[in-house]
């Protein structure tokens, strides 16, 4: 299929290979040198990252995942990423602080048969899905 109107012919004819080398260069210049700038990096986390934090959570708090009582620097780390808020945080401080023998899935399970408001059962239901997520990438290692 050819173009053939006016415009276009006009643009192919002006546009000259060697002026869109030097616009090329001057486009990814400044890129190039934002990436070498270590304090320009992106340390942001985004969606697709977060099967690496979950699994590198796993790795590094493996023991930590087993009882409520050594919880909190995973929910600290799951915090840091953005991966639950403020309020999922309290949660699982309370039902560490409520029973510290079991894992927190169990802790979760044992809380939501209870739960009568809609914003905790939400929560709690939030928190199971994250903690079991955790618990999956630690077993597939």
């Amino acid at each position: 299929m050819d173009i053939s109107t006016t415009a276009v012919q006009s643009y192919q004819r002006h546009e000259q290979p060697a002026s869109l080398a030097q616009k090329a260069e001057q486009t990814h210049a400044p890129r190039e040198a934002a990436s070498d700038d270590p304090s320009s990096a992106d340390l942001s986390v985004s969606i697709s990252d977060q099967r690496t934090v979950y699994q590198w959570i796993a790795n590094t708090f493996n023991q930590q995942l087993d009882t409520t009582a050594s919880i909190r620097p995973v929910t600290q780390s799951l915090f840091d990423y953005g991966i639950i808020g403020v309020e999922e945080q309290k949660t699982v401080n309370g039902l560490s602080a409520q029973n510290e023998s079991i894992s927190i899935l169990k802790a979760i399970e044992g809380r939501l048969p209870s739960t009568d408001s809609f914003h905790e059962r939400s929560t709690l239901n939030t928190l199971y899905r994250v903690f079991s997520t955790l618990d999956a990438a630690r077993m597939s290692q």
